[in-house]
């Protein structure tokens, strides 16, 4: 049994002297003691934060053909563990990865959570032609949409960057307000006006840089950023507008409030997704297969829950 929770917990196996000790307590309150000293434990962070690095999808080179090392994205690493450790609530560890610069002003301990954007892949080759740097640029604020829709929401949301979505209730318009809510976002390497990438060996930066969107948001017909329907301005998901309150921003709205009113829209307390996909992963993560078999797909094409009363219970 302490084998078996020192594990699940920390990732390691006890001591042989801390076995004896708990097989040799005969109080009531052993396991319980047992639990909260684990949970006490530094380790604990360590090992639950590795499960939420694997979600965000942290990684510390860029990916592509370059895929330079990142030697700075290590402190985004070190404020999930210390999260853990400190039993920051989930609401407030979500906010603060997506607009930290807003709830916590001028802290870089929580400023330093906004790496999760910029943590992911991306193509910091640069095209010198107008047409591809506009589709590298799609591609990048997609795969910023794709982890956090999938991360938080248990959504394939990207589906839905060319067509409405084949088999969930998600239209085009709502990937492309998400869109616009993360018009703002770049890798520190790849500011508007374009950067030289370094040479292979110098260290780059692993935290975004913020721009205020110049332009109004559009829906890419078929994905094509040089194809552009109609206007949107950044707005949640028309989908979930009849559970749990949404947002509507003007078209200029200052690209901080769209990041913060995107965070705070994800944990609303009426949101039904959010606190669903995260008991799906603590369960995972616990016993190796989630109530949700495919903890990124709450969708048609993901998993049918094994115990959905359960699951909502837990939520």
């Amino acid at each position: 049994l302490i084998r078996r929770l020192s594990y699940d917990l920390t990732g390691l196996p006890p001591t042989p002297e801390e076995t004896a000790a708990f097989v040799g307590d005969e109080s009531p309150h052993a396991y319980e003691k047992l639990v909260d000293r684990l949970l006490a434990s530094p380790r604990y962070g360590e090992h639950w934060g590795r499960h939420w690095l694997d979600v965000a999808r942290f990684g510390e080179s860029t990916g592509y053909e370059v895929n330079l090392l990142v030697d700075n994205v290590w402190p985004y690493r070190d404020y999930i563990i210390r999260s853990f450790n400190e039993d920051k609530p989930f609401d407030r560890l979500v906010i603060e990865q997506l607009a930290g610069d807003v709830v916590s002003p001028g802290d870089p301990s929580v400023q330093v959570a906004l790496t999760y954007l910029a943590c992911g892949p991306f193509d910091m080759v640069g095209n010198k032609d107008a047409v591809q740097a506009a589709q590298i640029r799609a591609d990048t604020v997609d795969e910023m949409i794709r982890a956090t829709g999938e991360a938080f929401l248990g959504l394939t949301v990207g589906c839905a960057r060319c067509h409405n979505h084949k088999f969930d209730p998600i239209p085009q318009r709502d990937f492309y307000s998400l869109y616009a809510s993360f018009a703002g976002v770049y890798h520190d390497l790849a500011k508007p006006e374009g950067a030289a990438p370094p040479a292979s060996g110098e260290p780059l930066p692993g935290i975004a840089h913020f721009e205020q969107p110049k332009e109004e948001q559009h829906v890419f017909e078929r994905g094509d950023a040089q194809r552009k329907g109609e206007a949107v301005v950044p707005a949640s998901f028309s989908t979930l507008e009849k559970a749990t309150k949404g947002y509507v921003l003007s078209s200029d709205a200052p690209e901080r409030e769209r990041r913060a009113a995107f965070a705070k829209w994800l944990v609303a307390a009426d949101n039904p997704l959010t606190p669903r996909v995260l008991a799906n992963r603590l369960w995972q993560f616990h016993f190796g297969t989630g109530l949700v078999a495919t903890p990124n797909d709450f969708g048609y094409m993901g998993e049918r829950p094994s115990h959905p009363e359960f699951l909502d219970w837990l939520a």
